[in-house]
């Protein structure tokens, strides 16, 4: 199942309005050296943007961000909470999980639906704590 990230609006705002910035700052100063430097970072961020999703299948979690893939296998996951933390990750939203898995692995991500998110990973790995893992 695919679960596309909540998006803050507050995080929206700068990474579009970045992204708009390095679009448009070459075009307005003509400077082809910018736009080489530029084009790409603003491409980035939007397909950052665009593309972030998390996908649950019956064996892996497979995390999509802009170019990045991770994949973590469901049997490997020990423990899922719920967070704000603000740390950098794939997700566009302070309302995030916390995904603990094998020895000392951990990711943050932020599914539109947390709890959704969390019920399907409980039926396909029952043996997943939920709360603080400490």
């Amino acid at each position: 199942m695919i679960f596309p990230s909540k998006k803050d609006w507050w995080l929206g705002v700068i990474i579009l309005g970045s992204a708009v910035l390095c679009l448009a700052i070459p075009f307005i100063e003509g400077d082809w050296i910018a736009g080489v430097l530029l084009l790409p970072l603003g491409g980035g961020m939007l397909w950052l943007w665009f593309s972030t999703r998390y996908i649950l299948t019956d064996e892996k979690l497979i995390v999509r961000y802009g170019p990045f893939r991770h994949e973590i296998a469901v049997s490997a996951i020990t423990n899922v909470r719920k967070t704000k933390n603000p740390f950098s990750s794939p997700a566009l939203s302070l309302k995030r999980l916390e995904i603990n898995y094998s020895p000392y692995g951990t990711i943050l991500i932020s599914p539109k639906n947390r709890d959704d998110f969390i019920r399907l990973l409980l039926e396909i790995n029952p043996g997943i704590s939920v709360g603080s893992p400490f």
